[in-house]
C-alpha cells in the first residue's frame, strides 16, 4: 500500500481515506455493545480516572507541604475538684483569670502561684472579660450559667465583688446574652434576651455607666482596711502563741496558782483579741457596700422603613414629624404605599430581561436580630471641657446595614435616635476599632471591607478581599509593614478571616490603594478551617491559630508560614465525643500559653453540650519560652511590663497627631491643585468634543 506524502493531507479531522496498517483498523461494534462501551469508559471510567488523579494529586501536595516542627511540652494543671470553664489574661498578660464551675481563680502567667481565689457554689463562671482600671487595679466582668453579670476588682492579691448585674430577677425570663466594656473602663454594654414578649423573644442593649473614680476610691479604702485585718491577725497569733507557752512553762513548774493566773489573762486577752477582730470585720463589711452602675438609656432594634397610607399631604406631614429625627434610616418619610408599589412596577417592567438573569434572593429576614457595638474615643482633640473617658458608641444590629453612632452623654429610659448613621451595600458581618479609636472597619456580607475615618466622617478605603467564603472575624493590628513602598507611620494592618480558612491582611493608607496580601491559604477540609485567632501581646508579627480539629499553631504574618505547632497530650477518657474544642491565652508576653480542652458532643436536637471529666485534665500550660523559633521573637528586653498610660492621653496624643498629619498632607498637595483642575478641565473638553461630534455625525431620519 503506498505511503501519501506529508503535505498531501488534509485536515487532521478528515479522513484520509488510507491506512498504513490494516491491522490497525477496529471494527464498530453494534448495538448494544457500543451503548455498553461508553457507560463503561466514558461515564464511569474517566470519572473514576478524574477523582484518582485529584486525590494523588492531593497526596503529593500534602506529602511535599513543608510541615513545622512539633513541640509536645504542654504540661497539665489541676486546680482541686473545680472545673474550669474559661479562661482570659490581663491587659498587662501577668495574670491569668480561670472561670470556675463554683468561682473565680486568679493565677501568675509565669509561677503558675494562686494569687487569689473567690467560691461560691452556686455559680459556674462561662465568660470573662478584663481592663484596667487603673495602674495597679484590674476590672474584671463574669458571667454565669444563669446569665447574671458580676463585676470584680483584683489589687494586691485581693479580689473584692464589686457589683451583681440583675441578681434579683431570677426567672428564666431575662438573660444576659452579652456584654462588652470600654477601653477606658467607664461604661459597659450588657445584651438583654427578653422573653416576655408575646409573639418573638426580643433583644434589648443597656448601657451603664460605671462609677469609676467611685471605686477607685472604695477599692483603695478597702484594701488598706484589708491589710490592717491581716496585721491584727497576725499580733493576735503571737499573742496567743506567747500565751501558750507561758502555759505550758507554768505547768512544768508545778505552780497551780500561777497556773490559773495566767489563764484568766489568756482569757482576758483572747477576749479583747476578739472584739477588736469584730470590729474590724464590721468595718470591711460596710467598706465592701460599693457603688452601684447608673443605667444610661437602653436601644432596641428599630423596625425596617415601610410605607404610609394617607390621603392629604397635611396627614403625611403630620404623621411623620417635623422634630428634625436624623435622616439616613429611612423611618420618617412622605412615601405612600401606591407610590412605591407603582416605582416598584416600574422597574420590574424596564429591567425584566436583567433581572430574570439574576439569581433569586432566598435570604430570609431575620426575625430576632442581636446587636453588636463599640465603644469610640472623642473624635476631637480634648479641650478643657472635655471629658476624657468614652463619649460615643457604635451599634449594629445582625442583617442589618446601618451603622448607628449614640452619644454616651445623654441619660434617657429607652434612645431610639442615634446622632448620625453610616449605610452600608450589604449586610454588616462584624466590624473592628483601633485602640484610639480614629478608624472603624466593617465588615461586610459580600466580602468586602469599609474603613472609615472617625474624624472626617467619610470611607476611606472600600477593598474587596475574596470571592470564596465568607467574612467572620476582622481586627486591627500593630504590625509593621514589610514592603519599602508603604509608609508605616499613616498605614494600618487590618487582618481578615474568612469561613473558609482563609486569612488575608489588608494594609490601608490615606492616599493609596489598600494592599490585599495572602497570609494563610485555603484549607482542604474543614477540620483544618481556623476556629480562633489570638493575638500575642509583646510579639505583634505572630498569630496563634486554633483549628477545628485541635491543633494549635505559631503563624509568622510577615513570612506566610507557619513557625510551630503546639501539641497536647492524648485524650482517651472522653467516650463518645465527637470532636474537642480549645481555647487558647497566651501570657506573659509571649513566654506562657494556657490551653483550655473540652470535648462537645452534639445531641439529637443540634445543640452542642460540653462535656468534663475529672480524671483527664483539660487545663494545659505551655512554656513557649523554650521553644527555639522563638529565640529571635522573644527577648529580655520584652519581658519588662511597659508603664500604663490612661487611655485617655493615649487617645488625645494620636488624635492630635493625626490631625497634624492630615493638615500636613493638605498643604503639601495645596501647589498641585491647580494641576489637578486643569487636567480635570480638559478631560471635560475632550468629552464634550466627543458628544457633540457624535450628534453632527448622527444621521437625520426622514
Amino acid at each position: 500500500m503506498p505511503v501519501s506524502n506529508c503535505g498531501d493531507r488534509g485536515p487532521v479531522d478528515v479522513d484520509p481515506g488510507f491506512l498504513e496498517d490494516p491491522s490497525l483498523f477496529r471494527d464498530e461494534l453494534p448495538q448494544p455493545y457500543r451503548r455498553i462501551n461508553k457507560i463503561l469508559f466514558e461515564d464511569i471510567f474517566e470519572e473514576a480516572w478524574q477523582q484518582i488523579s485529584k486525590r494523588e494529586c492531593d497526596r503529593i501536595r500534602e506529602a511535599s507541604r513543608i510541615r513545622p516542627p512539633i513541640y509536645d511540652c504542654a504540661t497539665p494543671l489541676l486546680l482541686g475538684d473545680s472545673k474550669v470553664h474559661c479562661l482570659a489574661v490581663s491587659p498587662d498578660s501577668l495574670y491569668v483569670f480561670i472561670g470556675l464551675s463554683d468561682g473565680l481563680a486568679i493565677l501568675s502567667a509565669l509561677t503558675q502561684n494562686v494569687e487569689a481565689i473567690w467560691k461560691d457554689g452556686g455559680v459556674e463562671i462561662v465568660e470573662a472579660e478584663l481592663k484596667a482600671l487603673s495602674d495597679n487595679i484590674i476590672l474584671i466582668i463574669c458571667k454565669d450559667k444563669q446569665g447574671i453579670v458580676r463585676f470584680f476588682a483584683y489589687t494586691r492579691s485581693l479580689l473584692m465583688l464589686l457589683h451583681v448585674f440583675d441578681e434579683l430577677n431570677t426567672s428564666a425570663q431575662r438573660a444576659v446574652v452579652k456584654s462588652g466594656i470600654s477601653s477606658a473602663a467607664d461604661f459597659v454594654g450588657v445584651c438583654i434576651l427578653d422573653k416576655t414578649s408575646p409573639e418573638l423573644p426580643l433583644h434589648w442593649l443597656e448601657v451603664y455607666k460605671l462609677p469609676k473614680n467611685v471605686w477607685l476610691t472604695e477599692i483603695e479604702e478597702a484594701a488598706v482596711a484589708k491589710q490592717i485585718e491581716e496585721k491584727q491577725r497576725a499580733n493576735r497569733k503571737d499573742l496567743v502563741d506567747d500565751a501558750e507557752l507561758n502555759l505550758v512553762g507554768s505547768q512544768m513548774s508545778g505552780m497551780n496558782s500561777i497556773v490559773k493566773g495566767s489563764k484568766s489573762q489568756m482569757e482576758s486577752q483572747s477576749l479583747l483579741l476578739s472584739r477588736t477582730h469584730s470590729a474590724s470585720s464590721q468595718r470591711i463589711t460596710s467598706i465592701q457596700k460599693f457603688s452601684t452602675p447608673l443605667m444610661n438609656f437602653k436601644l432596641q432594634y428599630l423596625n425596617k422603613p415601610s410605607t404610609m397610607t394617607w390621603s392629604s399631604v397635611y396627614q403625611a406631614s403630620k404623621a411623620a414629624g417635623l422634630d428634625g429625627d436624623v435622616i439616613g434610616i429611612g423611618m420618617n418619610h412622605l412615601i405612600s404605599t401606591v407610590h412605591m408599589n407603582n416605582r416598584n412596577a416600574a422597574f420590574r417592567n424596564q429591567h425584566l430581561q436583567y433581572l430574570n438573569c439574576f439569581p433569586k434572593d432566598d435570604e430570609l429576614p431575620v426575625l430576632n436580630p442581636l446587636p453588636s457595638f463599640h465603644f469610640l474615643l472623642p473624635r476631637k482633640s480634648s479641650s478643657k471641657n472635655a471629658t476624657d473617658g468614652t463619649n460615643a458608641m457604635a451599634v449594629w444590629w445582625s442583617g442589618d446595614r446601618h451603622l448607628m453612632h449614640y452619644s454616651l452623654s445623654k441619660q434617657t429610659k429607652v434612645l431610639n435616635k442615634p446622632e448620625f448613621v453610616w449605610s452600608m451595600s450589604s449586610p454588616i458581618v462584624c466590624g473592628a476599632v483601633t485602640e484610639c479609636s480614629c478608624l472603624v472597619a466593617l465588615a461586610l456580607a459580600n466580602n468586602s471591607v469599609v474603613i472609615w475615618d472617625r474624624f472626617l466622617g467619610l470611607s476611606r478605603k472600600t477593598v474587596h478581599v475574596n470571592d470564596c467564603g465568607q467574612i467572620s472575624w476582622v481586627h486591627f493590628v500593630s504590625v509593621p509593614s514589610p514592603e519599602k513602598c508603604i509608609s508605616t507611620e499613616s498605614a494600618v494592618t487590618l487582618l481578615v478571616l474568612l469561613t473558609t480558612g482563609s486569612i488575608y491582611t489588608v494594609i490601608s493608607t490615606p492616599h493609596s490603594d489598600p494592599v490585599v496580601t495572602l497570609v494563610s491559604t485555603e484549607t482542604l477540609c474543614d477540620c483544618e478551617i481556623p476556629s480562633t485567632i489570638k493575638l500575642i501581646r509583646g510579639i505583634p508579627e505572630l498569630i496563634l491559630i486554633t483549628r477545628k480539629d485541635g491543633r494549635i499553631f505559631l503563624h509568622n504574618i510577615h513570612l506566610k508560614e507557619a513557625l510551630c505547632e503546639v501539641a497536647l497530650p492524648d485524650c482517651n477518657c472522653f467516650n463518645g465525643c465527637e470532636c474537642f474544642s480549645i481555647a487558647t491565652v497566651p501570657a506573659a508576653l509571649g513566654k506562657m500559653l494556657y490551653v483550655l480542652r473540652t470535648s462537645v458532643r452534639t445531641e439529637d436536637g443540634g445543640e452542642a453540650m460540653y462535656v468534663y471529666s475529672c480524671d483527664d485534665p483539660s487545663l494545659f500550660t505551655v512554656k513557649m519560652w523554650l521553644f527555639p523559633h522563638l529565640d529571635d521573637y522573644i527577648k529580655e528586653t520584652r519581658l519588662l511590663p511597659q508603664p500604663q498610660i490612661p487611655c485617655s492621653r493615649v487617645s488625645q496624643n494620636r488624635i492630635e497627631e493625626h490631625i497634624l498629619k492630615t493638615m500636613q498632607k493638605r498643604i503639601a498637595d495645596q501647589p498641585k491643585r491647580k494641576d489637578r483642575l486643569q487636567k480635570r478641565w480638559l478631560q471635560m473638553k475632550e468629552e464634550l468634543s466627543q458628544k457633540l461630534d457624535v450628534k453632527v455625525e448622527k444621521p437625520v431620519r426622514a
